[in-house]
């Protein structure tokens, strides 16, 4: 199905993170190339952090209920729905497939489709251990292949004796995407079947949007700082070779102000932002350095950790592209060298200003601190 093919497109597009969600309903105008947002709403899915996983989809349930609710609110017809998934909300890996036989053959998309449902690949099996419950694959796409050790980005009906592919693979809980889907079609009128809501993890969109920036053969490391989980990408030879993270994003550091000053979560970020800015007086600014230096120094112990073990299984890039809400990289981490841990060459920030002309598409504000990956993928690509 193509979208953004002429008028106005409204577009519904739902980020769900460790324990919180962000959705934002825009339109887009394909004849100026500007749009603007009908809505934007957050919130938790839980409050508390030891939960049962039934729970949790009851929670999930219940979010995604109040979000169609609203987007049915709005005037207007919604053409599409595009829900991305970040850890630990699905598994995935780039798994690594080839086929060899005695003669050419030619390579069709049954033969990848038949990779795809092999219920014995290691990499199905490697999945099922990680869900109690059955599974929904949600993405199966091609990362990189070599046919007689050439690569081609045109696979399908190319004979070669020999097939290498590595394809990028994702599952969700079968229960929760069936539900999700369930409440679409119920509020919305949309399916998964009739190829309006699409489902997505974060690092593929990631992917998507970043390979028009950044060198993929040499390859770099990506950091994507959410509200409770840091994500970590490592991208070489131009496909995705390991994604992994560790629970301490920003939301980490607003509860450590939280806790050293006695105030609620919203008060902590408000002093939070207010830091950034340089808007807090000298004492204040003096104890919310130090409890952000603190919260640092385990923030980095964590990633050190990652990286090291990343480490012994990989000849690692020297970039390290890095993107946060708020960019507060530069007020938390002093001058971007506690991320070179000896092993990083150079240090990227990575912000809208990359990716959109000054003015173009949305404000800044907005597309910096949210889903601005999700409407630069949404921009960006032609079909659904």
């Amino acid at each position: 199905m193509e979208f953004l093919s002429g008028g106005r497109n409204r577009i519904l597009a739902i980020s769900v993170e460790n324990f919180s969600y962000k959705s934002v309903l825009f339109s887009k105008n394909t004849d100026a190339a500007q749009g603007g947002i009908d809505f934007f709403d957050s919130g938790n899915i839980i409050n508390e952090f030891e939960v049962s996983e039934r729970d949790l989809e009851k929670q999930a349930e219940r979010a995604f209920r109040k979000i169609f609710d609203k987007a049915a609110e709005a005037r207007g017809k919604i053409d599409l729905c595009l829900i991305i998934f970040s850890a630990p909300w699905h598994i995935s890996e780039t798994y690594k497939v080839e086929i060899t036989k005695q003669t050419a053959f030619a390579f069709t998309r049954q033969d990848f489709d038949n990779v795809l449902k092999n219920e014995d690949s290691a990499f199905v099996k490697n999945v099922k251990t990680g869900f109690n419950s059955d599974l929904k694959f949600i993405e199966g796409d091609i990362m990189k292949t070599l046919m007689n050790g050439y690569e081609t980005h045109f696979p399908f009906d190319k004979k070669a004796e020999t097939v290498k592919i590595n394809i990028y693979i994702s599952a969700v809980q079968k229960n929760l995407f069936d539900r999700i889907n369930d409440l679409a079609k119920e509020q919305l009128g949309f399916s998964f079947e009739n190829h309006k809501l699409k489902i997505k993890t974060r690092q593929m969109i990631l992917f998507s949007v970043l390979r028009k920036k950044f060198d993929f053969e040499n390859g770099f490391i990506f950091i994507d700082i959410g509200s409770e989980i840091t994500e970590i990408t490592l991208i070489k030879n131009g496909y995705i070779e390991e994604t992994t993270g560790f629970k301490k994003g920003r939301n980490f550091f607003i509860r450590r102000l939280m806790n050293g000053f006695n105030i609620e979560f919203h008060e902590a970020e408000d002093m939070f932002k207010r830091h950034n800015a340089d808007l807090t007086e000298s004492e204040t600014n003096k104890k919310v350095g130090s409890i952000l230096s603190g919260a640092k120094n385990d923030w980095l112990s964590g990633f050190s950790e990652i990286i090291k073990a990343m480490s012994k299984d990989y000849f690692l890039p020297k970039i390290l592209a890095v993107f946060s809400p708020d960019m507060f990289l530069g007020k938390v981490f002093s001058g971007k060298d506690d991320l070179k841990i000896n092993l990083f060459s150079e240090i990227k920030e990575v912000s809208c200003k990359d990716f959109f002309a000054s003015g173009e598409y949305f404000d800044e504000k907005i597309l910096n601190s949210f889903l601005f990956f999700e409407i630069a993928y949404l921009r960006d690509f032609n079909h659904f």
